[in-house]
């Protein structure tokens, strides 16, 4: 997944990209990537339409019909050149977006017939929050993605259009503190190496959120159909690296890892009973859970948010017979703030028995302010 730049950039260039890109020889940009070392095309499918084009901070900000028109006829352009490029319209940069949803209605109304996803894009923070509101914020980023797939079917309707269009959540995560402050290391050689910026380190808590949006986007499968995790090393990162040093894992990176092992296959329709809390902004469930069957296995994911309380947990799988409990991998904590560090790594996950079948129904313990990854072999 590429971006062409449709702020300071032009249809002439996202064209020049794509030839440059995908066109195997003979024409102006495909010629120039042969001389510059690469043989073979890079035959790059899924192409964003600009990014975060909402934002007032982006070189080239634009209104959303102004947006629309923009993208409508770059869109044209680019399947005339290579029919099979998938396209993304930018939708909103956050959920708290004063245009949001007045955006993305606006700039499909031109754009709906011509693009193939729309991206949402969401980070969280606030560690001054009870714990509990701080995970629930999972559940705005799950009513974010209701609120686009409404707009993205109004327009369809307006349109008597039979293409639906799908989600790209293409950028998402826990925007937390950084660990130390940006440090320039390029001045000898302006623009040679780049420094070392938005360094974060992350916290157990913020691996449950994290987790927690995870299971947003895992329960929203039918439409939103790219999920991806733009920043993987470094960068606001789940993956840290030293120069010339270590490399460990921040305790984002484990739900994140579970999701990708364990998370394919068919997202089941969970309906759940569990305590909540009341906070500002309404009731917060104690249990967050996503399950997905896979063949002869289910992957049931399931998040504790009660920071005080463990909590007894009774699956029923219905039309399922349980034969074992394969696996219970929990990540767990007794501090909330704990991080990972070169030289100690102490929010890893762990393996834990206790799981019950009884009856055909499962019943497991979660710990207070944990995520979980129960795997169950079924018939």
């Amino acid at each position: 997944m590429l971006a062409v730049n449709l702020g300071t950039g032009s249809i002439r260039e996202a064209l020049n990209y794509l030839e440059y890109c995908n066109f195997k020889d003979g024409t102006t940009y495909s010629d120039k990537r042969r001389r510059n070392g690469r043989e073979e095309p890079y035959r790059v499918r899924t192409w964003c339409l600009g990014n975060e084009m909402d934002g007032e901070w982006q070189l080239g900000h634009k209104a959303a019909s102004e947006y629309g028109r923009l993208v409508r006829e770059t869109a044209k352009a680019m399947k005339i050149l290579d029919p099979g490029v998938e396209l993304v319209s930018c939708g909103s940069s956050l959920n708290t977006m004063t245009t949001f949803p007045e955006w993305e209605a606006r700039s499909l109304d031109e754009t709906y017939e011509y693009v193939d996803y729309i991206s949402l894009h969401q980070y969280f923070d606030g560690h001054e929050k009870p714990v509990e509101s701080f995970l629930a914020q999972a559940d705005e980023m799950s009513d974010y993605i209701k609120t686009v797939t409404s707009v993205c079917d109004y327009i369809k309707a307006k349109k008597r259009s039979s293409r639906q269009l799908n989600i790209s959540f293409d950028e998402w995560g826990v925007w937390t503190r950084a660990s130390k402050e940006t440090v320039r290391e390029c001045d000898e050689s302006p623009w040679q190496q780049a420094m070392p910026i938005s360094e974060m380190v992350y916290s157990f808590q913020d691996a449950l959120l994290f987790g927690g949006m995870l299971l947003a986007i895992l329960k929203h499968a039918d439409r939103v159909k790219i999920a991806c995790q733009s920043l993987l090393t470094n960068v606001s990162a789940m993956i840290m690296t030293e120069k010339g040093g270590a490399m460990w894992l921040q305790p984002i990176y484990y739900p994140f890892a579970d999701t990708a092992a364990y998370g394919h296959g068919y997202v089941m329709d969970c309906r759940v009973t569990t305590a909540a809390l009341s906070h500002e902004k309404g009731e917060i469930p104690l249990l967050d859970t996503a399950a997905v069957e896979n063949g002869d296995e289910i992957a049931v994911f399931m998040i504790n948010r009660s920071s005080s309380e463990e909590m007894e947990v009774s699956l029923d799988l219905q039309g399922y017979e349980t034969e074992t409990v394969l696996e219970h991998r929990v990540l767990s904590s007794d501090d909330p703030e704990a991080v990972n560090s070169p030289d100690h790594q102490p929010v890893r996950p762990e393996l834990k028995d206790g799981a019950v079948i009884d009856g055909g129904k499962v019943t497991v313990v979660l710990d207070r302010l944990s995520w979980n990854v129960l795997r169950i072999k079924v018939k």
